[in-house]
């Protein structure tokens, strides 16, 4: 409806009309102007036909609107300019105005898009059109016209040129490109001759020098509104109009500029440094090609020029700054006008901010392209702009510029020194050789010392950087040049890394340092190992020890990450340069002091940048292999399992990242062993194994990463050869004493796979295997590593059991805790430890038990070392069975190291009869013999082991108990003592004497048939010096009577034995034949009785009181024999006896006075002798009674003299005999009852006696050394005063 109103008003009334509609544009209302609008934009479209006469007024009409301001009311205004393009509208005298306009809207700038954005959001009108639907509607406006109008063509051609070079219309250039593309496109494929541009006559339109040099500094940044594609397109299709030279080059070269630009900016976020770098290295390539192409003076100094205009465009704009920088640097390269170059020269340098890092690089690379034809001059000009411009006093005219401040000196320094080392990188390579010391090294050098700014500091650093690569021979192609102060640049660098705080980083020069070095490093000659060293040092401990910034520094964190770049760059410097394992090793010897550090990062850092280094040498070493026409070793792998074991701990480190890094520094180094030995198969499955390994440690379960280190074992045996096991083994236990307790457990499951599967391998080295292990199962802290060590010995005891078992004897004793924890560990293998019982028991069996000199013993070392491993042993339950099934061996070994240790004193901590008695214990619990036990107990026995006199009594009750017990096993210990008895040491045979006797005692425990075996072993030991000749009065009574003139003669043998200085022997003799009249017969003894008696007499004054004691006891138990045939002699052997047992019966030893009281009440009624048999009886039959000594010789005596006075004489001159004894006691005696004797013989009966002698002796008693048996002699002599 509205629409055929307006349509019938401009009909009618179309001058009034249009007056009335344009006077309403200028209103102040802007609804009214956008409703005004709305109307002419209709009636444009609806009524042309009609409003032919009235276009000019109509376009001029819109003037008053382009300056607009509102958004809304602009929008509205270019969709009437729209309509009115369509409509041939902007032909017309005017028409360019309203172009521009729409240009003008789409060049709004980001910035006030964005803040027109943030402005909407805060008020919250949706309904309002802001900045960016403007622009994109004008661009798309633009686009249309140049596309789908017709009649625009020739309005927008060339037209559209005009905006490319002002800096304000730069957001509008990828749409006038687009445009312009279109438009030329059009006109190429029509043939028509307004294509080509007659820039002469059109002298609004910018030169094409001017144009170019604007597109390329757009296309230079290419990425905001995909403007370098853009613009290459608009080159490639107005190519011509540039230069015809360029058409063939822009055809073939731009497209693939464009795919590049398309592939990398698929994804803008993905647009790194790295590929603005890449892409500015191309389109610098472009240009050069270009200018070659072009290869024209005149048209290259016109693109210095427009580039050199261009500085003014991009006031703080560094990036767009350096572009021209670069771009005009190349133009410089290509031209050969001396005054040209020079002028561009000092325009890059004054152009620069020297602020701005960007722009001092983008000068400095110009110089440097300008050098790579123009050397010589651009040495000059730095040399000339160092003069002028290094200062701070002003050179300007009359002074009358502003000095500079110290600040500006440097900035511009900074510039000059990174100039000399982009000049020297892009010199000439047969030029350099002759500039470098007199020019390049003479200009910096003087700036290396008391540098105050960083900023200097970094520049001078990138200087050296670009020098290394400058002299590096793949860089001078053939040319020889020797840097000769190389070493102070590098000693430079070292200075400027170790002048940077030690824990923070705020600037780059730790990365620029290491990269300068790794540049300089490459020359020749080869730095040496040590100055190679020492920089290694300075850079790892220049990156390694800062300290981690919070996560919100993100400036920090890129220096450190820069740092750890440069360094990982370093290394693979190295490494590339001396490809080898000692190369490798020497490099690790840097890192491997933080492969444990309590600092996650840094553990993670070293582990990538082993990663990094390994591959590094993996390349290396795969290229030398594929080289190589044989399957020969391409590299030594010496160092190869101790590089390797460094590794291993870090495959259960706590921080994921870690172990990952860890297993693919062993995947590497697996890959890398491989092609060292020349095998070029990468598809080896037991190293690509490690995927999956890798893939498993992707969790935070300790079972699974323990489980994955398992694995690697396997791939590890796999892999190695068995002497690279071996080297591999040793460094990695001291992975054993990692500070994290999941590294130090997880390289002992490795141990252990590894021990447990290649365990063969490692017999000759077994020794110093266990002494490590031992060593570090001392120190670790932690139980559960501790517990894994004590596996890894048992895993290689079980492969090497005699060779481990041969080294645990030789440790020293005592055992620590340690030792006895590894027999604890090896008790655990029932198969292991079956064999050690052997070989330990082999030990007790077959070794000395000890030496003895001089009646002194010494434990000997392999017995007593056995017994203690025994003990540790059997203190594990798990050995129950086994000992059960050894028990009778055990029992019997035990019971000889018992007996041989009777004699073996302690010697300082060591007590070998205190270990016999404890492993003895030890072992009757763990083989449930405690029955044992429970007798000693009883009986309270357990100390009589530490006594020889009575520990045969120790052992009777162990016997007896086992007779009671376990009768089954009495045969076997008769079998294995029955070889006891013929061994060199007594204390054994002593002990299997008495175990016979024991067991004869206990009836063989219900097996007669032993009694035979057990009665010749006693016999054929009777003779023996081991005091147990008492034991053979354990057989049986007929056996006894069967053989008794063999027993009695060996017996009384054994009494006159010269090797028994102690009467030990004698004693056991004695105690013997006690116990054998006990069994025999009077017919027996008779024939031998007197011979017996003889026997004894000597034995009644021996220096030992149990042998007196057991004399005086033997002599009157003969008593029963002595009643029949044998009487006579046999009294006679009492008279004879009668004296010394008188003169005993008062001695110091009450037990010899006890025997004696004993035999007087068995030998009185034999002498038949009423009152003398009486008197024993008053005096002895009572136990505990006083005896008065002298009371009792004056009754005795009395008796004597009646009833034998036939014998005083003889009683006289027989205890004469005794005023020479050696004990005092008895020369008292003997004078008491000398005394006693004489005063009581009757005068009738004192002629008998030969008073001069008796007198004559007791006389020289009064000269005794002792005053007791002086004063005795005395008293006895006042009694013969009658004589």
């Amino acid at each position: 409806t509205y629409s055929c109103i307006f349509e019938f008003v401009t009909l009618l009334l179309a001058d009034e009309f249009h007056h009335t509609s344009l006077s309403g544009l200028e209103t102040r209302d802007e609804l009214s102007r956008i409703g005004t609008l709305q109307c002419l934009r209709h009636l444009i479209n609806s009524s042309d036909t009609h409003l032919q006469n009235k276009k000019e007024l109509i376009v001029t009409g819109m003037k008053p609107l382009l300056e607009e301001t509102n958004m809304q009311v602009k929008s509205t205004l270019s969709t009437v300019i729209v309509a009115m393009a369509q409509h041939d509208y902007l032909s017309l005298e005017g028409g360019e105005s309203l172009v521009k306009f729409i240009v003008n809207q789409s060049a709004i700038p980001e910035v006030v898009i964005n803040a027109a954005g943030k402005e909407k959001r805060r008020k919250g009108h949706d309904d309002l059109v802001t900045p960016l639907e403007l622009r994109t509607m004008c661009d798309n406006i633009l686009l249309m016209s140049s596309r789908t109008i017709p009649c625009m063509d020739l309005v927008l051609w060339p037209f559209l040129l005009q905006f490319i070079v002002p800096p304000e219309y730069t957001e509008a250039l990828p749409v006038l490109c687009q445009s312009l593309t279109a438009l030329g496109e059009k006109f190429k494929e029509s043939g028509s001759d307004s294509f080509h541009i007659d820039f002469d006559t059109e002298v609004n339109i910018p030169s094409p020098h001017a144009i170019f040099a604007r597109l390329l500094v757009i296309i230079g940044l290419p990425l905001p509104r995909r403007c370098g594609q853009e613009a290459l397109r608009m080159l490639q299709s107005l190519s011509t109009n540039f230069h015809e030279g360029v058409e063939e080059l822009w055809e073939a070269g731009i497209p693939k500029l464009i795919d590049h630009l398309q592939l990398k900016t698929t994804n803008s976020d993905n647009w790194n440094n790295e590929c603005q770098a890449k892409w500015e290295d191309l389109m610098l390539k472009f240009l050069s090609r270009t200018l070659q192409s072009i290869n024209n003076e005149a048209w290259v100094i016109k693109l210095g020029e427009a580039l050199n205009e261009q500085y003014a465009f991009y006031v703080n704009q560094p990036k767009n700054k350096s572009l021209v920088s670069k771009f005009l640097g190349v133009s410089l390269c290509v031209s050969s006008k001396h005054d040209f170059i020079e002028k561009m020269l000092v325009s890059i340098f004054e152009s620069v901010d020297h602020t701005s890092q960007m722009e001092r690089e983008a000068c400095a690379q110009a110089f440097g392209f300008c050098a790579a034809s123009h050397l010589d001059t651009v040495i000059e000009q730095l040399k000339r702009l160092t003069k002028r411009d290094m200062v701070r006093k002003s050179t300007g005219f009359l002074g009358m510029m502003k000095d500079k401040t110290e600040a500006d000196v440097a900035r511009i320094k900074a510039t000059i020194m990174l100039t000399w080392g982009h000049v020297t990188l892009r010199a000439p390579p047969n030029l350099i050789n002759s500039r470098i010391e007199v020019h390049v090294m003479a200009s910096i050098l003087p700036h290396f010392t008391k540098i105050k700014e960083t900023l200097v500091k970094e520049n001078l650093i990138r200087c050296v950087d670009l020098i290394g690569k400058a002299l590096h021979p793949s860089h001078l192609k053939g040319e020889s040049v020797s840097l000769h102060r190389r070493g102070e640049l590098i000693g430079f660098m070292e200075q400027y890394m170790q002048a940077e705080p030690s824990n923070t980083i705020t600037t780059e020069i730790r990365a620029l340092c290491m990269d300068a070095c790794a540049s300089l490093i490459e020359l020749e000659p080869t730095l040496s190992e040590g100055d190679l060293h020492h920089l290694l040092e300075v850079s790892v401990t220049s990156v390694f020890h800062i300290v981690l910034p919070t996560s919100e520094d993100i400036t920090t964190k890129a220096l450190i990450a820069q740092a750890r770049k440069s360094l990982s760059g370093l290394f693979a410097v190295v490494i590339r340069k001396d490809p080898t394992m000692a190369c490798l090793q020497n490099v690790f010897k840097h890192l491997l002091p933080y492969i444990i550090s309590n600092e996650a990062h840094q553990r993670e850092h070293m582990m990538s940048m082993s990663v990094e280094v390994l591959q590094v040498l993996y390349e290396c070493i795969d290229q030398r292999a594929c080289a190589e026409t044989t399957n020969a070793p391409v590299m030594s792998l010496s160092g190869f399992g101790k590089l390797l074991a460094c590794f291993i701990p870090r495959c259960t480190d706590p921080i994921f990242q870690v172990r990952m890094f860890a297993l693919n520094s062993i995947h590497t180094l697996l890959h890398l062993r491989r092609v060292s030995l020349g095998d070029m198969n990468e598809d080896d499955p037991v190293i690509n194994a490690m995927d999956k390994l890798k893939e498993r440690s992707n969790t935070s379960e300790a079972a699974i990463i323990f489980s994955v280190t398992n694995d690697l074992s396997k791939v590890l045996v796999k892999k190695l050869s068995p002497p690279e096991l071996l080297e591999l083994v040793t460094p990695l236990f001291d992975g054993l004493q990692d500070i994290f307790v999941d590294s130090a457990d997880g390289t002992c499951v490795v141990i252990n796979g590894l021990l447990k599967h290649g365990g063969p391998e490692f017999g000759k080295e077994i020794d110093r295997i266990i002494d490590i292990l031992r060593e570090k199962a001392e120190i670790v802290p932690q139980d559960r590593t501790k517990q894994g060590i004590l596996r890894a010995i048992r895993t290689i005891s079980s492969h090497h059991k005699d060779a481990a078992t041969k080294k645990l004897m030789t440790v020293e004793l005592p055992y620590e805790q340690i030792v006895i924890d590894i027999w604890h560990a090896l008790a655990a293998d029932s198969a292991l430890t079956a064999h050690i019982l052997k070989e330990l028991l082999n030990i007790l069996d077959s070794s000395l038990p000890y030496q003895g000199q001089n009646n002194k013993f010494t434990a000997t070392l392999p017995p007593l070392k056995a017994t203690c491993a025994l003990h540790a042993i059997f203190s594990v339950e798990e050995t129950a069975s086994l000992v059960k099934e050894n028990s009778t061996q055990i029992l019997s070994q035990l019971l000889l190291r018992l007996a041989s240790c009777v004699r073996l004193c302690r010697d300082g901590e060591v007590d070998p009869l205190a270990d016999a008695i404890a492993t003895f214990k030890v072992f009757l619990e763990r083989s449930g013999n405690t029955f044992i036990i429970k007798a000693l107990d009883e009986a309270e026995q357990w100390d009589f082991f530490k006594d020889e006199a009575y520990n045969n009594e120790a052992f009777t009750t162990i016997v007896a108990a086992i007779c009671t017990n376990t009768p089954d096993i009495v045969p076997l210990l008769v079998e294995r003592f029955h070889s006891v008895l013929k061994r060199k040491f007594d204390t054994q045979r002593v002990l299997a004497v008495a175990v016979f006797a024991e067991i004869i005692n206990q009836q063989c425990a219900g097996d007669l048939t032993l009694m035979v075996r057990l009665r010749n072993g006693l016999l054929a030991q009777i003779m023996d010096e081991s005091h147990s000749l008492g034991n053979v009065a354990s057989l049986p009574d007929e056996h006894i009577r069967k053989h008794s003139t063999a027993v009695l003669s060996a017996v009384m043998t054994g009494m006159d034995d010269r090797n028994d200085p102690n009467d030990d022997i004698t004693l056991e003799a004695m105690r013997t034949l006690n116990k054998i009249f006990e069994k025999v017969e009077e017919d027996t003894i008779r024939n031998i009785l007197i011979n017996i008696s003889l026997r004894i007499r000597p034995c009644f004054e021996k220096d030992k009181p149990a042998v007196r004691a057991a004399a005086i006891e033997l002599f009157g138990n003969l008593s029963q024999f002595g009643d029949g045939p044998s009487k006579v002699p046999f009294l006679e052997q009492i008279h004879s006896n009668l004296v010394s047992f008188i003169l005993h019966l008062q001695e110091q030893d009450t037990t010899v006075c006890r025997a004696v009281s004993k035999a007087f009440l068995k030998l009185g009624p034999l002498l038949e002798s009423l009152k003398l048999t009486e008197l024993f009886e008053r005096y002895f039959a009572a136990e505990g009674k006083t005896l008065h000594y002298t009371e009792f010789l004056q009754e005795l005596c009395k008796i004597l003299i009646k009833d034998f006075r036939d014998k005083i004489s003889f009683y006289t001159m027989n205890t004469t005999d005794f005023f020479k004894a050696q004990r005092k006691d008895i020369r008292c005696n003997a004078a008491t009852f000398m005394g006693i004797l004489l005063y009581n013989i009757p005068v009738k009966d004192r002629r008998d006696i030969t008073k001069e002698h008796v007198c004559g002796e007791l006389v020289r008693l009064l000269h005794d050394p002792d005053s007791d048996v002086r004063q005795q002699a005395a008293e006895s002599i006042s009694l013969l005063h009658d004589y």
